[in-house]
């Protein structure tokens, strides 16, 4: 589909040169609003659903990041404008109004009011008559609001702990504001407020400046949109005009994150509000700003609400990119936890590469057998673990769903069934601790157990002194900071290979990389099983618990993924032949290494393997995905040749009808 031409309501009314200006304005699906004229943009984004910026300028409703109002695309503006402008009555008028009073900024909630409040009082008045009347009494905003901003500063005189020269400062001013009873000239107002919070000692100056001046700055404006010297109008009636300036500070325009890279880096693309926009320079505008987390996190939950109407296709990884741009090096505003669950879901399967298996249910993983889930069922999976009200229920769930449990991982499901088995008051809370503390007896007993295993390596082996200083210079660390890590504290992944790389790594003896292996003997099994033993608190948070979050990493690592036999990285093909479905714990164990070492680290791949692929083959031959017939021998063979002869598996495989 086409972008429909924008249509003018009064173009018959504008000289010839004007409107051939507007027909040149008006192919641009960003112009909004020319001298003399309004118009709507009514578009249809079926046949441009990789215009992200456009998709984006389409949204309504979606909040600033810098403010927190609501926003308006050009095409919504368009059709308030259109409806205010055929209004022949004061209640169509203000029933318009009110029924987009959403889009309106918080600041002209209090006009509205007044018009509706008007309307409903004496209906047979003009529209003229109605906003003379609301212009006349307009300056009772203005001074309310003074009024309100001064009852606060009395209040933050008796909450805070302020210096005495701020009390005097802050009681000064607010004294000012709740004397007002005329409306002082803004140069005045300014004068003084000034005067008062650039001299406070308080480290939150800042914020209470912004509580007190946003208030009563936003009464001005609203007072503000009520009067215009007629030159302003431009050929618009008075009543669409006051319409349109509220709307103007309401209109989304797009803005950068980072100005050095180009628009159209997805994530890089930020709404704001044509409020914000002027003052908007860079993202620190928003990041140092009051309340940015939470509008921030507000802004993420209405992009990825529209991307589950479907209103970003084909770009909705565009709230992942925008999280990781908006974050930085301590501080990070936004987490992936932020984004619903059916977001994710249509993220995963617009990202995902293509490998059709993903999408059923039941597939063995082709390196440890489990039976793998689909990333819709792990969604529901979550959903059903979050809405379980004790440990019991939680118990039967996971019981339900234990045949999708990684091996690795049975033995901290049994450790939870025994301990609510033996003791059924225990809280969740207690669960978890037990569960813990069990956890890091287990790490240190294998940390423990590496240490010895390379101590008696040296011993039996030629070291020179320094070597063997710097070795017992690892050794001393680890037994520190693993074997007798307390309990609650967390295991760095990064840390433990830094401190290879500061100490193991430094030795010039041939035997380097044999104890290199050895310190990082099964080191990411025992991060991953430390790390589901301490869900970070935004997700426990989200989970409805840390026991609840804790099970559902250890079902997050069922998920079936895609692995490259032979490595992208290495000069693998993006094939087919070359894919094979493991389930995500085994994808994140096997990493980069070679299918060569990883069959030799995991014989049970050869009975794993095959069972792997007759599944799959019972699939193409029920769905009669007569291309696929070839792929489970040619993948067998692919792993047959890459592994050089730790694998021995069959290569014949029933697909066809």
């Amino acid at each position: 589909m086409k972008i429909l031409p924008v249509i003018n309501y009064n173009i018959h009314l504008l000289p010839v040169q004007k409107q051939q200006q507007f027909r040149r304005e008006s192919t641009l699906s960003t112009s909004f609003l020319s001298a003399g004229t309004f118009y709507t943009c009514p578009v249809n984004f079926a046949g441009a659903s990789n215009n992200l910026q456009v998709q984006l300028l389409n949204l309504d409703g979606v909040h600033c990041p810098c403010c927190g109002e609501a926003m308006i695309s050009t095409s919504k503006t368009g059709e308030i404008l259109k409806k205010a402008s055929r209004a022949k009555s004061l209640t169509d008028y203000a029933g318009i109004l009110v029924q987009n009073k959403e889009y309106f900024h918080k600041k002209y909630h209090p006009l509205i009011n007044s018009i509706n409040g008007l309307a409903k009082k004496a209906p047979e008045k003009t529209i003229p008559e109605a906003l003379q009347i609301v212009r006349n009494g307009s300056f009772k905003i203005v001074i309310g609001a003074m009024h309100k901003q001064g009852h606060y500063l009395n209040e933050l005189l008796e909450t805070e702990k302020l210096s005495a020269s701020d009390q005097i400062k802050i009681k000064s001013f607010a004294d000012y504001l709740n004397n007002i009873t005329l409306i002082p000239k803004k140069k005045e107002y300014d004068e003084k407020f000034h005067e008062t919070f650039d001299n406070l000692d308080s480290a939150d100056k800042k914020k209470f400046a912004y509580l007190v001046n946003n208030s009563i700055m936003s009464a001005y404006n609203c007072r503000g949109v009520l009067f215009y010297d007629k030159e302003q109008l431009n050929g618009l009636s008075p009543q669409t005009f006051i319409v349109k300036r509220m709307l103007d500070f309401s209109q989304n325009t797009l803005k950068k994150i980072f100005i050095n890279r180009p628009d159209n880096n997805g994530g890089n693309n930020i709404l704001i509000c044509g409020e914000c926009a002027p003052r908007y320079k860079t993202f620190n505008f928003i990041r140092n700003a009051p309340y940015a987390k939470e509008r921030l996190e507000q802004y993420a939950q209405d992009i990825s609400n529209a991307i589950n109407e479907n209103k970003l296709s084909g770009n909705n990884g565009y709230i992942y990119d925008f999280i990781k741009a908006a974050n930085v090096p301590g501080k990070n505003l936004l987490k992936m936890s932020n984004v619903s669950g059916i977001t994710q879901s249509k993220i995963f399967y617009e990202r995902k590469r293509n490998y059709i298996f993903e999408q059923y249910e039941g597939i063995p993983c082709a390196s440890c057998g489990i039976e793998t889930i689909t990333h819709d069922q792990k969604v529901k999976l979550f959903n059903e673990i979050k809405k379980c009200e004790n440990v019991y229920e939680l118990k039967n769930l996971v019981k339900i769903n234990e045949n999708h449990i990684p091996s690795d991982f049975r033995k901290l499901v049994k450790r939870f069934n025994a301990i609510i088995d033996k003791n059924p008051d225990i809280s969740e809370s207690e669960v978890m601790e037990y569960l813990q503390k069990a956890g890091k007896e287990d790490l240190s007993k294998h940390m423990l157990k590496v240490c010895e295993k390379i101590k008696t390596f040296v011993d039996n082996n030629n070291f020179n002194f320094v070597e063997k200083e710097i070795i017992n210079d690892f050794i001393f660390w680890v037994k520190q900071e693993c074997v007798d890590m307390p309990y609650g504290q967390e295991f760095h992944y990064s840390n433990y290979n830094k401190m290879i790389e500061d100490t193991l790594g430094t030795l010039h003896n041939s035997n380097r990389a044999k104890l290199i292996d050895m310190a990082k003997t099964r080191l990411k099994e025992v991060y991953m099983e430390d790390y589901i033993l301490h869900p970070p608190a935004e997700l426990a948070k989200q989970a409805g618990g840390i026991l609840k979050s804790m099970m559902q990493n250890v079902f997050k690592l069922t998920v079936i993924t895609v692995d490259h036999t032979e490595a992208l990285a290495a000069g693998g093909a993006d094939e087919y032949f070359n894919k094979t479905g493991y389930c995500k714990f085994c994808n994140i164990q096997k990493g980069k290494k070679p299918l060569e070492v990883w069959a030799a680290q995991h014989p049970e791949i050869n009975k794993n393997l095959p069972k792997h692929l007759k599944y799959i083959s019972g699939i193409i031959k029920r769905e009669h995905m007569k291309e696929m017939y070839d792929y489970p021998e040619k993948a067998a063979r692919q792993a047959i040749r890459l592994a050089r002869g730790k694998i021995h598996i069959p290569t014949d495989y029933d697909t066809r009808d």
